[in-house]
């Protein structure tokens, strides 16, 4: 089974009063009935009467999370718990204030959005704070096969409903990238993504690596050996990366599955920072990766198999 995902689990009050819900007309008219009317409910909430009476119950305008947690919380346990269940039983279609851009909130973390974020943790990227303050809200991601990056992009429009722009830059590498406070929102709020330089930050997302499903860390695993790792010319399997959090998190996830493996660092140079590598070179642990993990990289896949 997949993990549950809700709009109301997340731990941070970040962006939280500017990412907006929409479709919540009947809860909200449920709440204000059981308040007394939208006039008391928006005195409570120390709102605008017209937001509550004819933006929100009526269905005009989405309403703030921030707002609507708010809301939740003039009501007793059991109706909190209804209102929340009835919310999260349907797709759950979440935006930047008003804007026309919107993006479906998943109501689960699936096999791909546990993919996807190995892929962002490996070769993608959100943009920084500064670029943040310049209306910079890009989520990128590099590919070195432009078949590797159809297969992606078409993950993202499934699981969000948004379809990234393509580009091929000067190193013959394709780039997806799309500009959002709602999916950076979802990815620092749920994921625990690093923004702007992250390389030597990231570690395996809390709700996967803790997860029941070992199917959610068999995906992560496949995204970041798609973006990080290689298959060698002497058919061994490598991963990198300047985190060496992250690189004994894999190597947990390998020796739980029983695949053997070798941890080593590398420095190139002192002005750069240490490369920690895992190998996995015994024949058998080879055969183990490809059975249990394997690549979703058509080009690594075709060296595998």
């Amino acid at each position: 089974m997949d993990d549950e995902l809700s709009i109301f689990d997340s731990k941070s009050d970040w962006l939280k009063d500017e990412i907006y819900v929409h479709g919540c007309k009947n809860e909200i008219k449920e709440v204000a009935n059981l308040v007394g009317g939208p006039s008391k409910l928006s005195k409570l909430l120390g709102v605008n009467y017209n937001s509550c009476y004819r933006e929100w119950t009526n269905g005009r305008n989405p309403i703030p999370l921030a707002t609507l947690e708010k809301m939740l919380q003039l009501c007793d346990a059991n109706t909190i718990s209804g209102i929340k269940l009835k919310i999260n039983s349907r797709p759950c279609i979440i935006s930047c204030r008003y804007s026309p851009h919107k993006m479906r909130f998943p109501r689960t973390v699936s096999v791909d959005i546990a993919y996807l974020a190995g892929l962002i943790l490996g070769d993608g990227s959100l943009a920084g704070d500064s670029s943040n303050e310049r209306g910079n809200w890009n989520v990128s991601a590099l590919f070195d096969d432009i078949s590797h990056q159809k297969i992606c992009d078409d993950l993202i429009k499934n699981e969000f409903h948004i379809s990234p722009k393509n580009y091929k830059d000067e190193r013959n590498c394709w780039l997806s990238i799309f500009s959002s406070k709602t999916a950076q929102w979802f990815w620092r709020s749920f994921f625990d993504m690093h923004n702007g330089y992250k390389a030597s930050k990231i570690t395996i997302p809390r709700c996967i690596l803790e997860s029941k499903n070992e199917k959610l860390r068999t995906a992560l695993l496949q995204g970041l050996f798609d973006s990080d790792g290689s298959f060698t010319k002497r058919k061994n399997v490598q991963y990198a990366s300047t985190s060496h959090i992250i690189v004994d998190q894999v190597s947990n996830i390998l020796n739980s599955m029983g695949i053997t493996h070798s941890k080593s660092v590398w420095i190139k140079d002192k002005k750069y920072l240490p490369l920690h590598a895992i190998a996995i070179c015994r024949k058998s642990s080879v055969l183990s990766f490809a059975q249990q993990i394997g690549f979703r990289h058509p080009r690594k896949m075709s060296k595998l198999k």
